[in-house]
């Protein structure tokens, strides 16, 4: 930026600013609010030098004089495009991952090792063992009464922690009727 891009201009005609106008009128309003006495935080997305955008936890604050008077306004921004460009990918993962667990035709749950406590149950877990998601979440298998042999369950719980995981092997349920 040039120093004529910023000086002598009111700051939400700055090129920080120019490109939204909804955020500009933000600013302003948080302008008007901070030059009261208050203090303004608040996310915004700005274009940086390469043109691309990113995002900024901006602050606003006041200096007071010896009265108590605001006399200057302090602008700080803290770039978080990378933690903002992270949310963005974990949350996209998480709809692929819960995408995945709802459709999936087999039965899986999301649950408690110490106890079998369910946090989640896919559809057609719901759909075999006739229970709906409410009847289940927070819900014990014992409370549930799902195992036909309780033993089965123990050696599940030994064998992930023993080995991360369990694959191929048979158990037997019980549905709700």
């Amino acid at each position: 930026l040039a120093r004529a891009d910023v000086v002598d201009r009111p700051f939400w005609e700055t090129p920080w600013w120019t490109h939204d106008a909804a955020q500009q009128m933000r600013l302003r309003q948080a302008i008007r609010r901070v030059a009261a006495g208050g203090v303004e935080r608040f996310e915004a997305t700005h274009i940086q030098a390469d043109g691309t955008p990113g995002d900024f936890d901006f602050f606003l604050s006041p200096i007071r004089d010896a009265a108590g008077r605001v006399r200057y306004l302090v602008p700080e921004a803290h770039d978080i495009t990378a933690r903002k460009r992270t949310e963005r990918a974990l949350r996209d993962s998480e709809l692929q991952l819960s995408r995945v667990f709802y459709l999936l035709p087999d039965l899986v749950t999301i649950s408690t090792i110490e106890d079998g406590r369910f946090i989640d149950v896919n559809h057609h877990w719901r759909e075999l063992l006739g229970f709906t998601r409410e009847e289940a979440i927070g819900r014990t298998t014992v409370e549930l009464d799902i195992w036909v042999y309780p033993d089965q369950r123990r050696q599940l719980v030994e064998d992930v922690r023993r080995h991360g995981m369990v694959r191929g092997r048979e158990i037997t349920i019980r549905a709700k009727d």
